[in-house]
This record gives structure tokens, C-alpha cells and sequence, in this order.
């Protein structure tokens, strides 16, 4: 991989099958009406914009790794000739990036793969490799930087060496990033292809262990379902619950707005089936990330009008007691998103830092999180 490497609301209607807006919901302004929230959700409209607008959504798109998904968009609706011959150029382009990155991320796969065959055991693909591979809703124009799998906790060392064999180095080689990955993460440190620079994720869970932010149940491999060469795509629910837990717990924003798009993409696709609904208010029960989750749906739903059950939605914020946090969280978690505001600007600057000590908040507890956080700041002054 390259090293940067189901209804559609109306124009204008009030969405009243889904969840309320109140604050922090529903289709009104803000991120919302921001060029490339407007195109993403409805392409047609597109059609309207003028000079500053396609400047705005051709720089947040490339800010939040949307640009592509933006393109295919288009492509899909109204078609590239929607844009003018020069943002084309630009949509054009961010589709041949992605059509790379889909090409290098199937080279990567298949060498891991190989390398992996002797632990014997299925590779789930997790995240952005599982939406390209598996073909899944979020898949047209969807960016995959890094590859994630899943792997069982106890075939983690092995897989290390193998894969140290074919060239794969920690990409963490401080001793405290070692012990903080290995001792209180859901994940080994990452590692880096010495020669092609790839980067690759060995998760053993979906949430880390020492956090709040949920807990993995740990059947994720067994309920996933094969898409052929030996490799496995985790049960649509599940896809759902990390998307959201990983976008609640991940300190970083500059691609939320993407991990919100992804979200979107999928309650679109499989929200209207009755059975799909029912399976994902039981697996938010077993991750026990009602929260998370609740979060996570009520800012899709105020960004891209994603259509959310208002009863799935009440149910979560009635067991996870946060209807009245979600004031407060969701309103953070959007300001903190728009990749359209810098984060020198004051209010978006103390939103993402809001959001990043919540994010380390959730994932570890008090005693290990103060030094921690001390830690990296010291790291970041040096």
C-alpha cells in the first residue's frame, strides 16, 4: 500500500423516520452544510456549486481522505461533468489513488497471506481492508492506508516472527511504546515493511482490554464470514460496533468525518432489514458500548442524515444513561470533525483536544492514563 497509504433524504425534507435531532441532530448546519457533506449526501447538488464551493470540498475532501469517495459519488449521480474541467482533473485523480491503493492493498494481503499460512488459522480483515476486499457499502473510493487484521491472542508472537522473516520491523522500537501496546492495548506495536514501507495492524481484540470504552466479547473471528483465499470479514453488526468504538476511542480526527461516512454507508445499506437491526442492538449489548454507539449514530445522523430507528437509537441512550451526555459529547465530536477548520482555530483546537483526551480516556484507566498523557506531552515539547 501506497505510504500515505436506504433512502436518500430529499432536498430540503425533514427526515422524520430516524433519530430526533435536538442538539447536536438532524440535517441543519454546521458540518452539515458544509460543500462536501452536501455533495457526499446528495450529488445532484453539485450542480449548484460555484468557484469557492468546489474549492472548499475539493480541500476538506483531500483533508479527511473523502476526495475519492466524493468522485465516486459524482460518478454514481450526475457524473464527473458535474464539476468543472478543473476540479475534474482532481476527481479523476483521487479515483486513480484509489484504485491503487485497492490494487496494493490486494499485493499486501496475499503476501501476508503467505507469510501467515503456517499458524493455520483464518485472517479477519478489519477496517478499511475489509470494506475494499469484502466489497461492503463503503467500499467506492474508501482509502486504505495501513492494513488491519485480527488474529488470535495466542498467535501473536508467532505471527511476529514469521512476519519478521519477510521483512516486517516494529514501527515502535521505544521500550515504553512496546510495553504500552503489548500490555494495555488490543494490539501488538505496528509494524513497517523494511522495503516498502507498508504498514500492517496485529490486533488480538476490537476494544483495549484496560479501557471503558466496551469489552470484546471475543467470538468476532468465529461469527465472521469468508470471502474466499482464507480470508474473513467480521458479521455486518460487528462492522458497525468497531466503526463506531473505533471512532469514539481513536484520540485522532483528522479523518472522523470519514469514519462517520462509514457508518452512514453501512446503516444505509442494511439498516432497513429487520434482522440486521435486531443482531446489532444484541452485539452492542455484548460489547457493552451502548454509549459508543449511541454517540457515534446520533452524529452521522446529524452530518449525513444517516437513517437511524429512532427506537434503536432511544434503546441505546436509555441503557448506556447518556441521552444528556450526547449533548455535550456529540456537539465536541462533530466541531472536532470538520476537516474544514483547522485545528489552530480555537474552538475546533480545544474540540480535538477535548476529544483526544476522551478518546485516551476511554481506553485506559486513571492510574496509567495521567502518566501517559504526561508522557506524550513531554515527547511532544522535546
Amino acid at each position: 500500500m501506497p505510504r500515505a497509504a436506504l433512502r436518500r433524504p430529499r432536498r430540503g425534507a425533514r427526515d422524520t423516520g430516524g433519530a430526533r435531532g435536538g442538539r447536536g441532530g438532524g440535517v441543519s448546519g454546521g458540518l452539515a452544510a458544509t460543500p462536501l457533506v452536501r455533495a457526499l449526501r446528495v450529488p445532484e447538488d453539485a450542480a449548484t456549486f460555484g468557484a469557492r464551493e468546489w474549492d472548499l470540498a475539493v480541500r476538506a475532501g483531500r483533508r479527511s481522505a473523502l476526495l475519492a469517495a466524493l468522485a465516486a459519488r459524482l460518478a454514481e449521480g450526475p457524473g464527473l461533468g458535474a464539476a468543472p474541467p478543473a476540479v475534474r482533473r482532481h476527481l479523476e485523480g483521487a479515483l486513480r489513488l484509489a484504485a491503487h491503493h485497492a490494487r496494493a492493498l490486494r499485493h499486501e494481503v496475499a503476501v501476508v497471506r503467505e507469510a501467515l499460512a503456517p499458524l493455520g488459522v483464518p485472517l479477519v480483515l478489519l477496517k478499511g481492508a475489509a470494506y475494499v476486499l469484502g466489497g461492503l457499502p463503503p467500499a467506492p473510493g474508501r482509502l486504505v492506508a495501513d492494513l488491519d487484521l485480527l488474529l488470535p491472542r495466542e498467535a501473536l508472537p508467532e505471527a511476529e516472527r514469521l512476519l519478521f522473516r519477510r521483512g516486517w520491523l516494529t514501527a515502535e522500537p521505544d521500550p515504553y511504546d512496546q510495553r504500552y501496546y503489548r500490555e494495555w492495548m488490543h494490539e501488538v506495536p505496528p509494524l513497517r515493511h523494511a522495503a516498502r514501507g507498508t504498514l500492517l495492524d496485529l490486533h488480538h481484540a476490537l476494544v483495549p482490554p484496560t479501557g471503558r470504552l466496551g469489552r470484546d466479547p471475543g467470538d468476532v473471528a468465529a461469527r465472521a464470514r469468508g470471502i474466499g483465499d482464507g480470508l474473513r470479514v467480521p458479521a455486518r453488526e460487528d462492522l458497525v460496533v468497531h466503526a463506531a468504538l473505533h471512532r469514539l476511542g481513536d484520540g485522532e480526527h483528522e479523518r472522523a468525518l470519514r469514519d462517520l461516512w462509514d457508518l452512514d454507508r453501512m446503516l444505509r445499506a442494511w439498516g432497513a432489514d429487520g434482522a440486521f437491526r435486531e443482531a446489532l442492538e444484541a452485539r452492542v449489548a455484548e460489547f457493552r458500548a451502548e454509549r459508543a454507539v449511541a454517540y457515534a449514530l446520533r452524529a452521522a445522523y446529524a452530518v449525513f442524515a444517516t437513517p437511524i430507528p429512532g427506537p434503536l437509537l432511544a434503546h441505546l441512550e436509555r441503557r448506556g444513561r447518556c441521552r444528556l451526555a450526547a449533548r455535550v459529547v456529540v456537539p465536541l465530536l462533530l466541531r472536532a470533525s470538520d476537516p474544514a477548520r483547522p485545528a489552530a482555530w480555537r474552538a475546533e483546537g480545544a474540540a480535538r483536544l477535548a476529544m483526544y483526551v476522551r478518546g485516551h480516556w476511554t481506553r485506559m484507566p486513571a492510574r496509567l492514563l495521567l502518566p501517559h498523557l504526561a508522557r506524550k506531552a513531554w515527547r511532544r515539547s522535546r
